[in-house]
């Protein structure tokens, strides 16, 4: 809920913004845009989070945009393992697992793209190649083990934690491609769905763009 109304905020402040400024010939080719992602991939790691850009209209059907924002992913579960060895003084074997539980990551998206969109039915269908750099400054996860007998499931011993990092300069450099549809809901707005494919993360997007040509 937070993420939602943070990214409507952000929407009506890019759209107060770009009416309020009084653009030349040259300016008008610049446009404004939100949007929300929510990255899945066949790994299960999943995220979300909310970008901003500043694009600039080179030909009505050639774009370029520059974005950032604050997005987080998380990997459930992230590593699991079990073995057993067989104790000769209970004359039992003992089960140990051990697992790494839901590891989230908090990073900065920081991406330049290239756009080519088409005109078919009234809508824009368009196609993306993206370069960019992903800031991580966070990450966290719980870790947990337990040991058991195996013939009564008695528990021996257990233990859980959690385990923060803070990131002091890693980050990542990145590439992909993209496609996506723009539809107008006004002479000035458009909305915006997009994939995105990075370095093996599909990434889903909706989102409201001003100005854009």
């Amino acid at each position: 809920m937070k993420t939602i109304v943070l990214f409507l905020s952000l929407l009506t402040v890019s759209n107060s913004f770009a009416q309020d400024v009084t653009l030349n010939d040259s300016g008008s080719k610049f446009y404004f845009g939100t949007s929300y992602h929510s990255n899945i991939t066949s790994s299960k790691n999943l995220g979300m989070g909310l970008k901003i850009l500043l694009g600039y209209n080179i030909t009505d059907n050639l774009t370029i945009d520059f974005s950032t924002g604050y997005m987080t992913s998380f990997t459930d579960p992230h590593y699991y393992l079990q073995g057993r060895n067989y104790d000769e003084s209970s004359q039992d074997y003992i089960v140990s697992s051990y697992t790494l539980g839901r590891m989230d990551h908090e990073f900065i998206p920081i991406n330049f793209s290239v756009n080519y969109k088409f005109d078919v039915w009234g809508v824009q269908p368009y196609a993306s190649m993206i370069f960019g750099y992903n800031y991580y400054f966070s990450r966290n996860f719980t870790h947990s083990s337990e040991k058991k007998y195996e013939s009564t499931n008695q528990l021996i011993e257990s233990s859980s934690e959690i385990y923060k990092k803070t990131y002091n300069g890693l980050g990542q450099f990145h590439m992909g491609l993209g496609a996506g549809v723009l539809i107008p809901i006004s002479n000035q707005i458009k909305l915006d769905f997009s994939y995105q494919f990075i370095e093996g993360i599909n990434s889903l997007g909706v989102g409201l763009n001003y100005r854009i040509k």
